[in-house]
């Protein structure tokens, strides 16, 4: 076998290669092309969206902010019908904008949050991080 002619260098190769293969097989999973070249989701958009949500979490908790912005996005974007799961889908996003800087997609996540649920706390916080970080102090003691 091929495999067993590998030197400890070559696995050091090989590696980064297998662990892209992997993670192809593992999106393919979830995502099947449509003829007309769009992707499907398998499950319902709340499935599709916790599992994006899953993966987007396991991103920010290694600090990896711009990772996890993407399958949040993702997750967004298969419409899930579950509101809490919006709402939260909404604020963790808004926490990777504020990690990375972009105020204003903050306060536009922040607002979304706000939309389906004017309790959250946590939005209102980093609403007005991002105002003081936009030197709008006045309309952070507002919020």
């Amino acid at each position: 076998m091929r495999i067993a002619l590998l030197t400890a260098g070559a696995v050091w190769l090989v590696a980064p290669l297998l662990m892209t293969a992997v993670l192809a097989l593992h999106r393919a999973a979830w995502r099947m092309p449509l003829h007309d070249g769009t992707i499907r989701m398998d499950g319902s958009p709340d499935e599709v969206a916790a599992n994006f949500k899953q993966q987007a979490n396991d991103y920010f908790r290694a600090r990896r902010f711009r990772e996890a912005l993407g399958f949040y996005s993702q997750a967004i974007d298969a419409h899930p019908h579950d509101q809490a799961l919006l709402e939260t889908l909404h604020a963790n996003r808004a926490a990777c904008h504020l990690e990375l800087h972009n105020y204003g997609s903050t306060l536009r996540d922040t607002s979304a949050v706000l939309a389906i649920n004017a309790k959250n706390e946590k939005a209102y916080y980093r609403a007005a991080k991002a105002l003081i970080a936009l030197d709008r102090c006045k309309d952070a003691v507002d919020c």
